[in-house]
């Protein structure tokens, strides 16, 4: 299957049972994390499971905690040996964690089309099933962009300047790299700098986990306001923020 046939028909979410009307009520949030999985990413592979499989604890922790949510994942590894031709949204019951045999660091860093095809798909199963809904996207790249087919950087800065505003927030944590400008070009807010070693991956996997658990914690305040969070009303983990 190719990126435009993938877009073309995105996977909705996995569920062990057919939606009740108290689920169809809740707040949808939609957690998309953007992971590298380029060959940089080897000398701390297994700093980035442990971490990343935190994150994944934590939202479902969020789900427990706020029963007015509904949460969802979808995780994008990315890297030239990896075909962007796969989008699973699931429910956090259906989740599995990463361990050595589903992340497997190689090749080239096609930041870019990752991002560009994580949107475009959610952005389609959002539209199938409506409701109020927040999204929180994450971005965590060990070096720069190097090998996108699909987008550019101007295409994924307009993309997410059109959907910021409709509750869309997004954050980007980098290492190798100006981390700063990078995000400023994507047009992303919030953003945090790491140490690429294993120290340095685990603590801002960490904070990561902390600020969403804030972040989870406003939704649900905004939620029970009538109101929707949009990407200007948090600082996330603090914008330039160095691990």
């Amino acid at each position: 299957m190719t990126q435009t046939q993938a877009a073309q028909n995105p996977v909705t979410p996995t569920t062990s049972t057919a939606e009740t009307v108290a689920d169809i009520l809740k707040h949808r949030v939609y957690n998309l994390l953007i992971l590298d999985e380029s060959g940089s990413m080897a000398s701390i592979k297994q700093a980035t499971i442990s971490g990343f499989n935190e994150t994944l604890q934590t939202i479902q922790h969020a789900e427990r905690e706020y029963a007015g949510q509904q949460h969802f994942v979808a995780v994008v590894p990315f890297s030239t040996c990896r075909p962007l031709d796969r989008f699973d949204l699931q429910t956090t019951a259906a989740l599995k964690l990463l361990d050595d045999q589903t992340y497997k660091p190689n090749c080239g860093t096609p930041l870019y089309d990752a991002i560009g095809f994580g949107i475009t798909q959610l952005s389609q199963v959002i539209g199938q099933q409506g409701g109020t809904y927040n999204v929180l996207v994450t971005v965590l790249t060990d070096g720069e962009e190097n090998s996108s087919k699909q987008y550019t950087g101007p295409q994924i800065k307009t993309m997410i300047d059109t959907l910021r505003p409709l509750g869309w927030l997004f954050t980007y944590m980098g290492a190798n790299h100006d981390v700063e400008k990078t995000a400023a070009t994507l047009s992303i807010q919030h953003k945090m700098a790491f140490t690429a070693d294993a120290d340095g991956v685990q603590r801002s996997l960490k904070k990561d986990s902390l600020s969403r658990l804030k972040l989870y914690a406003k939704m649900n305040l905004s939620q029970k306001l009538g109101k929707t969070l949009t990407d200007k009303d948090t600082d996330y983990f603090g914008e330039g923020d160095v691990n």
